[in-house]
């Protein structure tokens, strides 16, 4: 295994972390009310909200919370693959990702493309959430 550089991890970071600022503001600019609104409101009634100000500031902490999870583990993994690539020639696989939906029981592959992610459904088998 190769030696890493660090330099080179610290302009890596320095250039990727603005692509995380930069889908972070995106997606505030592109959520809508209707989005928010989608959130359990039984949950938000349990922690004793009791206003429309109160109750859509709760919403948009627990988007901004998600949004930025997603967002910053898309950032690691792809430092991750920089390192692996640096110090072992690694590669991400080119295997499609499967996610389970338990709400419309059916995976979805997720394929990357260069215009973004794009999936197919596939419905699971009968008793069986394996593929």
């Amino acid at each position: 295994m190769k030696s890493l550089n660090l330099d080179g991890v610290r302009e890596y970071v320095n250039e990727n972390i603005v692509d995380f600022h930069q889908r972070k503001i995106k997606s505030l600019e592109e959520l809508r009310l209707e989005k928010l609104l989608t959130k359990n409101p039984y949950l938000f009634k349990a922690k004793n909200i009791s206003t429309a100000s109160e109750l859509i500031t709760d919403l948009l902490e627990a988007f901004l919370s998600s949004s930025e999870e997603k967002l910053f583990g898309d950032f690691l993994e792809g430092l991750a693959v920089f390192v692996a690539q640096k110090t072992c020639g690694g590669h991400k696989s080119t295997a499609p990702e499967w996610i389970w939906s338990s709400s419309t029981k059916t995976f979805t592959m997720l394929s990357r493309s260069s215009q973004g992610q794009t999936g197919a459904t596939v419905p699971s088998r009968t008793n069986s959430n394996r593929i």
